[in-house]
């Protein structure tokens, strides 16, 4: 099991390797990455170190409370949004996420915003085994938890907001599933972006397959009520 290091805004200087487990946390000197890519097997949290860059270690945080510095990792106005394309949508590579934005994101600041997530430990980025000029990004497990988050923003947003009803069911689904259906799809994301053991019974829809199929279900009945 990975400890949580006492003073975590601090640069650490450590290597560490876990036998079995949870697999490297390999922190250099100057740019410490943490992640997981062997999970274990009958756990289902994962108790994950978050550690950062050395250069965010001196950005001047405005308190201890952990919604604050939460907000300092992810409460621009993008950066939620790129992951939410990543676990939502399936979004790998930066084309596909600059073309495939609803909001319309500037490539300038979704190259700003893609560095600085990798920095916080929330994105890795490696060369894409099937193309030589393509870059893929991944989620580490500290952007995975986020899950159960967003789902719960999502159900806030379909109270309190003017919500499009083919883009709020997914934000539906995800509240009726509840914890149960959240753990499920952190699985498959673990499973996809972590390297992790399937969990998912061979021909069953993942989370993101139903979500869509839902998602195309309400379109396609919006479209014949057009043409009605």
């Amino acid at each position: 099991m990975i400890k949580r290091i006492a003073g975590s805004f601090g640069p650490p200087k450590l290597s560490e390797t876990m036998s079995g487990r949870c697999a490297a946390l390999v922190i250099c000197s100057s740019y410490p990455i943490a992640f997981c890519n062997q999970l274990h097997d009958n756990q289902t949290d994962i108790i994950m170190q978050l550690v950062f860059l050395e250069s965010t270690m001196s950005i001047d945080r405005r308190s201890g409370c952990p919604i604050n510095l939460s907000l300092e990792v992810f409460g621009d106005r993008w950066s939620l949004i790129i992951l939410r394309d990543m676990i939502f949508g399936g979004r790998r590579h930066f084309r596909e996420l600059l073309n495939g934005s609803l909001e319309g994101i500037a490539s300038n600041i979704l190259a700003d915003r893609l560095k600085r997530l990798m920095e916080l430990g929330l994105l890795t980025k490696a060369d894409d085994p099937s193309h030589k000029q393509k870059a893929i990004y991944s989620l580490t497990e500290m952007a995975i938890t986020l899950v159960p988050i967003m789902a719960q923003l999502g159900a806030w947003g379909r109270v309190w907001l003017p919500v499009t009803e083919e883009l709020s069911i997914r934000a539906e689904l995800l509240e009726k599933g509840g914890p149960p259906l959240w753990e499920q799809f952190m699985d498959e994301l673990r499973h996809e972006h972590l390297g992790a053991p399937s969990k998912t019974p061979p021909g069953t829809p993942t989370v993101r397959q139903q979500l869509r199929a839902a998602y195309e279900e309400v379109v396609a009945q919006k479209a014949e009520a057009v043409t009605a």
